[in-house]
């Protein structure tokens, strides 16, 4: 898989515009992931920071975490990402937390792809407009089409079913 570390700091930038768009009052709204509210959804994404950040210095990624300026501590979190995905951070392998085993490259794909449909996620919730960065969005879907690619048993949900046309469609726009 190519580098995709600059792809995935624009997620990042993208997801913090949303987050600088979302009111508090928007906490308490539905999100397309069903058991997420807005709230439970910006701090599960603060989770998904935290692992992005955590993986190239060997630290224990936060299961949860308690945050009072989103906004603030996403930034934080990003340019710390940014300090550790070095090339060497780039050739290690990175143990997730069900068992599989990915290369640098692979683990930054899948988690541009999770920001990028969480990210989808938020902005459709809040009423934000859903078109990501076009070279984003197109780079975290080949990055999960890659990786799923490898898990023959899932090749057809990824394709199929993971990424409904709906979803797909304005963040390739």
């Amino acid at each position: 898989m190519r580098d995709l570390r600059q792809e995935l700091f624009g997620a990042q930038d993208w997801v913090a515009e949303l987050i600088s768009n979302t009111k508090p009052e928007q906490y308490s709204l539905p999100t397309p992931c069903s058991e997420f509210t807005v709230k439970d959804l910006l701090t599960t994404h603060m989770c998904v920071c935290d692992k992005i950040e955590s993986f190239p210095v060997d630290r224990t990624p936060a299961e949860t975490r308690t945050v009072d300026d989103y906004l603030q501590e996403w930034n934080a979190s990003s340019q710390r990402a940014r300090a550790v995905w070095t090339d060497e951070a780039m050739h290690r392998d990175y143990t997730m937390s069900w068992g599989a085993v990915h290369s640098g490259p692979e683990t930054v794909g899948l988690y541009l792809f999770e920001m990028v449909c969480h990210g989808y996620d938020l902005a459709y919730a809040t009423g934000q407009p859903l078109e990501g960065p076009e070279a984003v969005a197109q780079a975290a879907l080949e990055a999960a089409i890659e990786i799923v690619s490898n898990y023959p048993v899932r090749r057809h949900l990824m394709t199929q079913k993971l990424v409904p046309r709906k979803m797909r469609v304005p963040l390739l726009h």
